[in-house]
């Protein structure tokens, strides 16, 4: 019998990731337990998918977004308003703001610092 080499090249975490979640949520015991808590309340959400980190600061939340950095006003919860957004080559992971930058880590570029002393223009 041949034994045929496995090329992960080919293989994607995509593809089994539902399968694997859906398993151990099946299986998990007290599944019961994994619905949604009563104390949780959806309010709204603005478009722009992909969202990876988020760090509120004030009235805005600067989102991490696999490409790039989403700027949302949240000063009114019930209508967050995306302000701007800036596309970044690579892959962002997570994110921190401190002061006036934002510090975007990314897989591809290393470390982004962004100027956001101005959230309609980053």
């Amino acid at each position: 019998m041949e034994r045929k080499e496995i090329r992960w090249s080919h293989f994607s975490w995509a593809s089994v990731l539902p399968i694997l979640v859906s398993v151990t949520l099946w299986w998990a015991p007290g599944a019961s337990a994994l619905t949604p808590s009563e104390n949780v309340e959806y309010i709204s959400s603005t478009l722009w998918t992909g969202i990876v980190d988020v760090d509120v600061v004030g009235e805005y939340a600067y989102c991490a977004f696999w490409n790039g950095l989403g700027i949302v006003d949240v000063s009114d919860p019930s209508q967050p308003i995306l302000v701007s957004k800036l596309y970044l080559h690579g892959r962002a992971w997570g994110i921190d703001v401190d002061g006036v930058y934002a510090y975007l880590a990314d897989d591809w570029a290393g470390l982004q610092v962004i100027a956001i002393s101005s959230p309609e223009n980053p």
